[in-house]
């Protein structure tokens, strides 16, 4: 730093939150308070400080402009729990491997010291791990998934790797059972559920497919919830969700930004990257594909399906049984069973959406 050059803030906020214990001596640490409110020249008249500051990085083997450029390269957050340094109360943490001396990164106090009572051992922090899953396992809650394709598939992947449910089996309609085990679980029937899985341990999810427009998956969770089950949601820790007001048995994937104000009814599918705008209302049993932007101050009726890369305009109302088809660009509302193509989308005549999906 130059003659007479004032710190920056970066410089400041480092030296004036790291807790440096022992390596600072108690005057130098007596008078920080007081030199940062008058930001005062790191090299002028009392130029020791600048040396013991220098003194603290070089412990660890690096200058204070390299320790800048850990910081940098790790987007000023922890490099375990990912917390961005200005949530902190102190400045990130030098860590080094306490073998070789080498510095591995910069981490926050709690991630520091969490590693360092397990002594950074790596079969400490494996059986540590194992006994926080197995404790998950234990308290998770029980749901079983309805079918055997793809969606029940998929159902068990997010739900058992990205939520609190454990998925204890599949069930199907009688005539649809052609096997007794799928992804390592038991497949039973609906008339097996209510006999062996009672309403009051286990809850149930229905994500289907968009077959009749959504009508197949619309009967199946009408019985199930006749039969006195409870649904649960799917959301997807990736996803960004900033409304409350969701009914039951939603599927919500990664990447899907939900705004404020948005009303979901129940029953409906968003797959991967979807964009749903503020005070947007959607009703019961629709797809949203993915890449679809439904802008604010819409009104998504029951039963509709959105294709890849559709666009729907501001402030419309989309009929029930509407199909918007990929990449349509729909600027004004919709008919009831209409087929919406192309930019702008029209509809196509003598065409009704049960006849294509």
């Amino acid at each position: 730093m130059k003659k007479g050059e004032k710190m920056s803030e970066e410089q400041k906020a480092v030296i004036s939150k790291a807790n440096t214990g022992r390596k600072f001596s108690d005057e130098f640490k007596k008078n920080m308070s007081d030199r940062m409110k008058k930001q005062t020249p790191w090299n002028k008249g009392k130029s020791k400080y600048t040396h013991e500051r220098d003194k603290y990085f070089a412990y660890y083997g690096i200058t204070f402009e390299q320790y800048n450029e850990l910081l940098r390269n790790q987007n000023n957050c922890c490099k375990i729990c990912n917390t961005n340094e200005r949530n902190l109360k102190e400045v990130l943490h030098v860590d080094h491997d306490h073998e070789t001396n080498k510095v591995r990164g910069l981490l926050c106090r709690k991630c520091n010291l969490g590693i360092g009572h397990l002594k950074d051992n790596l079969g400490l922090l494996t059986r540590a791990v194992k006994y926080l899953e197995d404790h998950k396992r234990e308290n998770k809650k029980k749901v079983i998934v309805f079918g055997i394709q793809d969606y029940s598939q998929l159902a068990h992947h997010y739900l058992t790797t990205d939520s609190d449910y454990e998925v204890a089996a599949f069930v199907v309609s009688k005539d649809y059972k052609d096997k007794d085990e799928f992804c390592g679980l038991p497949v039973i029937t609906l008339q097996q559920l209510d006999a062996n899985y009672s309403r009051e341990t286990f809850n149930v999810f229905a994500p289907m497919s968009p077959k009749s427009m959504n009508e197949n998956r619309q009967k199946v969770y009408e019985v199930l919830r006749m039969m006195g089950y409870k649904f649960i949601n799917y959301t997807s820790s990736r996803a960004t969700v900033l409304t409350e007001d969701i009914g039951e048995n939603n599927f919500i994937l990664e990447n899907n930004v939900i705004q404020p104000f948005v009303k979901i009814g129940n029953n409906n599918v968003f797959w991967s990257g979807n964009h749903i705008g503020h005070h947007s209302e959607i009703m019961d049993n629709n797809t949203f594909t993915s890449h679809v932007v439904l802008s604010g101050h819409c009104r998504v009726s029951d039963n509709c399906f959105f294709g890849v890369n559709s666009t729907i305009r501001d402030g419309l109302k989309i009929a029930r049984y509407s199909l918007i088809s990929q990449g349509a660009n729909v600027l004004k509302d919709t008919e009831e069973a209409g087929v919406y193509i192309g930019n702008p989308a029209k509809k196509l005549e003598g065409k009704h959406s049960f006849e294509v999906i």
